[in-house]
Parts: C-alpha cells; structure tokens; sequence
C-alpha cells in the first residue's frame, strides 16, 4: 500500500516533499530482523546497525543493504514487502 501511495503523491503533487518516518521504518526492519535473524545478538547489533545507517545516511543505503543479503524462506515475504519502498534521492 504505501509504495503505491508514494506513487501517488509523486504523480498529483510534483513538488511535494515526502518524509519517511524513521520509527515507523525501524519497526518494519524490527520486525524483518526478528524473522531473519535467530541470534538474539546478531539481530540486535543489525537492527542497531540500520537505525545508525538511516539516521546518518538515509534509507538508500538500508534498501541496498536488504537487497544484499541472502534470501530466507521466513523472512522473504518481510524483505520483500520493505524492498517496494520506492528509492529516496
């Protein structure tokens, strides 16, 4: 839905400034994480890693991130529902 809604906005108001809401992003990836990662360690130093990531360099660098890594059968469908964020200049 909301890669669809970016679209949307894109197309009607051309000027616009779309913001990402950093905790509403950080939940998704939470949630992500929780799915890919078994290691209750490595999940917490990955979700750390990315908020660090976002708030310093953006969301481009956290897409290119989940592209890169391996596919899982229980996080796929998370992955690929955060992948259908349409990439920030």
């Amino acid at each position: 839905m909301a890669a669809m809604e970016w679209k949307w906005i894109d197309a009607t108001y051309p000027e616009s400034t779309q913001i990402v809401d950093f905790y509403h992003v950080k939940e998704h990836l939470c949630a992500f994480a929780k799915l890919h990662f078994l290691d209750q360690e490595q999940r917490t130093m990955w979700k750390q890693q990315m908020s660090d990531v976002m708030l310093s360099q953006g969301l481009n660098p956290v897409i290119a991130a989940l592209r890169a890594m391996p596919e899982q059968q229980g996080s796929h469908q998370k992955r690929k529902e955060l992948l259908r964020v349409p990439k920030q200049e």
